[in-house]
């Protein structure tokens, strides 16, 4: 309160305290603004990059096809090509035939070695001489047969953007023989370069190695082919840094826009191109901070209000302190009304702000925190913040709170309050400390971190039986191999196939056959042990590991435990009930394996003998040649899908099989949810599949494994494509796609594998898979 008479070490004291007050109120504020910019900075950055690499996948994978394609034209040449007309005429209807099949291609013609062009997909190229076009001489004057050659881009008679990839064809006696080329058809690669703008103001290019620019999404014809290879361009510092991927901000050379660009190089290792590719994605930076500078400017305005509304007050209580009382009065009435406007603010804010000594004790804490914690505010005021958390947080909190006493800020640091019900909620906080104060504002986050958590749960378990799924069995089966390792002791694993479960499903519905996989579900995880694990791997299939056996027959006396209790009678609605067998296939470690993969085919064959024996029993795997199961190669496989390897022939077997199922469900036009579940299991085995193809590529060192794993996550992106393109009919040519899927990875990446494996496997370095 100010009074008359007042002393002038009294004024000075106001001055400082009000400028320290406005400094600590804008130095949050400029903190916050900072850390705000570098988090959209950043943010935006690691977009344009995982976008940028993202696009880097899908035309790597447009460019391994092709290569392979110009290789296997190459290697299937007629002999004769160069003068036989029925030679010509066999290769014309060839390359005719894969422009049609692929999009990404204009034409695919072959020039002997004068540049003249023998044959081509395009009647208007035949016969041409092309000696002078620069894909020509370039092979030319360096042949290599094991280069994919990549011209610059090039506008066509038709004024159409284009780029050539060629391979050198060499005659028998090692002379340059001709070259086969291929241009690109740059609608597929526009389409590609769309569909990763996720703004109205991103843009995506690709370039040739050499700089010159192929094409930009959206379309500005009036820059393509424009040379990027600057000094000082985005692009010659990407190149000059050696680096694959990189990002920067500044203004791009071919627009003259002010952009924030990411650039990624593509050359695959395995196609040795002797040119590569750059990708770049850029985004306005006016737009990226947009936002931010419109939240920057209010906030400037509420602060220069506060500041200058402050000065004044002041101002106007120094003029008057040797006035009447009706004078301080009224100055003591402009103070209180300030007073009133920051309390307002700090009481309407929806975050839970506070502000509290170093030690944790609370000076002052907004109606928000009564909400949150359930406590009056008045019990909260002066207690000390240790008191309410969860004793795991305290020793975290205590070294956050450290940290604010070396002036270091908090940011986004968790811990859990105790409520007086007894219950406890995540929260979130931001602070800094300013002397022995610490400002800080908190957010409750419990139901974000909840779904986090059920988020974790439900990756790793089935959505149906709430059992582990493949991800988490396998970790679990690892783990208990590694144990077993250790301790000298053998590890059971039971392979559980139901018997009857079709019969009930096309009988009583897949409501009944849903109600049937809970209880068996159930009745399995009560007969196991505490230690045991049972998972739903799909279907009506279950894995069960019995970690730490001393002697196989325990697994034996598990498995009879299982028939028990799969045999019973299961209610599925209040007046019905049905019944199931089960067949068992028991494989045990070390005696049939020493890894995952060979347990599960070891397991998986001695059910299909439970199977062929009379189901409902168990059988342990038996390693004579005369008891292996045959299974027979679905409809769409044939002997030369079979790439050699016993557990990748396996799993594919059974990935065709639920194309199959998926195929006849959609032609009986069964429910939508019957639908789903199939895809879900299709989707499921595949992952299980890829990650057992990265295993044996990881343990036997495959050299072609970036390249494979890059493919297999294409592939996982494309069938969530045919799922959701499903619903708009063409239902017959989806599925001609979904196995062309399959087959084709098979032809294309598994095959090159089996004979790696197999090659591996004669030479001693390593056991069959």
């Amino acid at each position: 309160m100010v009074q008359e008479g007042r002393s002038p070490h009294t004024a000075v004291r106001e001055w400082l305290i009000f400028t320290v007050a406005v400094l600590v109120l804008g130095a949050v504020l400029a903190y916050l603004g900072y850390h705000e910019w570098r988090r959209v900075g950043e943010r935006e950055e690691q977009r344009l990059f995982t976008q940028a690499e993202l696009t880097h996948d899908m035309i790597a994978l447009q460019l391994d096809v092709i290569g392979t394609t110009l290789s296997n034209i190459r290697a299937d040449l007629p002999p004769g090509w160069e003068t036989r007309q029925e030679a010509q005429a066999l290769l014309t209807d060839r390359f005719r035939t894969l422009v049609s099949a692929m999009a990404n291609l204009r034409t695919i013609s072959i020039l002997d070695s004068s540049g003249k062009a023998v044959v081509s997909s395009h009647e208007a190229i035949t016969g041409q001489d092309l000696h002078e076009r620069e894909y020509f001489q370039l092979v030319k004057k360096s042949p290599n047969p094991d280069i994919l050659y990549v011209g610059p881009p090039f506008l066509t008679s038709l004024g159409v953007w284009t780029m050539t990839l060629s391979r050198a064809i060499i005659g028998e006696n090692g002379e340059f023989a001709g070259v086969i080329t291929a241009s690109l058809d740059p609608k597929i690669f526009r389409i590609v370069l769309s569909s990763v703008r996720y703004a109205s103001d991103v843009w995506a290019s690709l370039a040739h190695g050499d700089g010159l620019l192929f094409l930009l999404e959206p379309d500005r014809s009036d820059i393509s082919g424009r040379n990027l290879a600057v000094p000082g361009s985005f692009f010659t510092r990407h190149m000059e840094s050696g680096q694959e991927s990189s990002v920067g901000e500044g203004i791009v050379h071919a627009t003259k826009e002010h952009r924030l660009v990411a650039l990624h190089t593509i050359q695959p290792f395995l196609l040795r191109m002797d040119k590569p590719l750059v990708v770049a994605m850029a985004r306005d930076v006016t737009a990226i901070y947009a936002t931010w500078k419109r939240d920057q400017i209010v906030h400037a305005m509420v602060y220069a209000l506060l500041v200058i509304s402050g000065y004044l007050v002041f101002l106007f209580r120094r003029r008057h302190m040797r006035k009447a009382q009706r004078a301080a009065e009224i100055v003591r009435e402009q103070v209180r009304m300030l007073r009133e406007k920051l309390e307002s603010f700090f009481e309407i804010s929806p975050d839970m702000l506070c502000i509290m000594d170093i030690e944790g004790r609370f000076f002052k804490l907004n109606p928000s925190w009564q909400k949150m914690s359930g406590y009056p505010l008045e019990t909260l005021t002066n207690a000390v913040l240790y008191e309410y958390l969860h004793p795991e947080d305290v020793d975290a909190t205590r070294a956050a709170m450290s940290g604010l006493s070396r002036k270091d800020a908090v940011s986004s640091f968790c811990n859990r309050f105790l409520r007086p019900d007894g219950s406890y909620r995540y929260i979130e906080w931001h602070a800094a400390s300013r002397g022995e104060y610490v400002f800080a504002a908190a957010r409750d986050v419990t139901e974000r971190r909840e779904t986090e958590l059920q988020l974790h749960v439900m990756a790793y378990h089935d959505r149906l039986t709430g059992l582990p799924n493949r991800a988490l069995f396998f970790d679990r089966f690892s783990q208990a191999i590694s144990g077993a390792k250790r301790g000298k002791k053998r590890v059971g694993l039971l392979f559980v196939d139901l018997d009857g479960f079709k019969m009930v499903n096309d009988q009583f519905g897949h409501d009944a056959g849903d109600a049937v996989l809970k209880a068996v579900a159930r009745r399995f995880s009560e007969t196991v042990r505490a230690t045991d694990t049972v998972a739903r791997t799909g279907g009506d299939e279950f894995l069960i590991v019995l970690p730490d056996l001393g002697d196989p027959e325990e697994a034996a006396v598990v498995a009879r435990k299982l028939l028990a209790a799969a045999c019973g009678r299961i209610a599925v609605s209040d007046d019905l009930e049905c019944s199931v067998g089960a067949s068992i296939g028991i494989s045990i470690y070390p005696d049939h394996g020493e890894d995952t993969d060979a347990l599960l085919v070891a397991a998986d064959a001695a059910m299909y003998q439970s199977k062929n024996g009379g189901k409902n029993q168990y059988v342990f795997f038996d390693m004579s040649p005369h008891a292996e199961a045959e299974i027979p190669l679905p409809d769409i496989l044939d002997e030369k899908h079979l790439v050699g390897v016993v557990v990748i022939d396996e799993q594919h077997r059974k990935q065709a099989g639920f194309v199959a199922k998926l195929r006849e469900a959609v032609n009986k036009k069964e429910n939508e949810e019957r639908i789903d579940h199939l895809f879900v299991e299709l989707y499921d085995f595949t992952q299980f599949h890829f990650a057992t193809e990265h295993s044996l590529m990881t343990k036997h060192e495959y050299p072609g494994i970036l390249s494979h794993d890059r493919a297999h996550r294409y592939l996982l992106k494309e069938l969530s494509r045919f799922r959701s393109e499903m619903s708009q009919g063409g239902d017959s040519f989806l599925f001609t796609t979904l196995e062309h899927w399959l087959l084709q990875h098979i032809l294309s990446e598994d095959k090159p594998l089996g004979a790696y494996l197999a090659q591996k496997r004669d030479s001693g370095e390593s056991r069959e898979p």
